[in-house]
């Protein structure tokens, strides 16, 4: 990616049209400048449908009074974590996604890369190098099974290497 700054994209329920917000603030802003609502179906974004429906049925599952139960309130913000991390993932490094935890009353940025929470923009760093496209795999005694050319030799479930692979592939490959 070049030194340009991302797009930002806040990620808050409020129960109206769209839990997706924008604006053109900045990384340093706070939430209040976030005053565009985005569509989840929005082609910029280009959600696959089951995220944008997840998004949807959060959104409309917000209380329009707030929440009276604090374990509903949990939950609430719990499936927003989730669904936000889906988001970052799927945008990846070009977009800041922040979540507004409605819990605590702060914003988070979620991390496109290895699915944890900042709380700054860019807190990870970028990247060292952009995922591998062609891996080759290698079944060669104390070493990494996965390879890729300008990677170097990777674990499969290495976060920095964005694969994804499911839990049962990963130990196959361990073993």
């Amino acid at each position: 990616m070049s030194g340009e700054e991302p797009q930002q994209l806040l990620i808050r329920a409020r129960g109206d049209t769209s839990p997706l917000h924008t604006t053109d603030a900045g990384a340093l802003c706070g939430v209040e400048a976030f005053t565009r609502a985005v569509p989840v179906d929005d082609d910029a974004l280009a959600l696959p449908g089951e995220v944008a429906r997840k998004l949807t049925e959060w959104n409309g599952n917000r209380p329009a009074g707030g929440f009276e139960l604090r374990p509903a309130l949990r939950k609430h913000v719990r499936q927003g974590w989730e669904i936000a991390r889906l988001v970052a993932t799927h945008l990846g490094p070009g977009w800041a996604v922040r979540f507004w935890d409605e819990r605590h009353r702060d914003a988070k940025f979620a991390c496109w890369g290895c699915d944890r929470f900042h709380g700054t923009v860019g807190a990870q760093g970028p990247p060292p190098l952009p995922h591998p496209l062609a891996i080759t795999v290698e079944g060669e005694y104390g070493m990494h099974p996965l390879r890729a050319e300008g990677f170097g030799g990777f674990a499969p479930d290495d976060p920095a290497a964005g694969l994804r692979l499911p839990d049962d592939l990963v130990a196959a490959f361990r073993r």
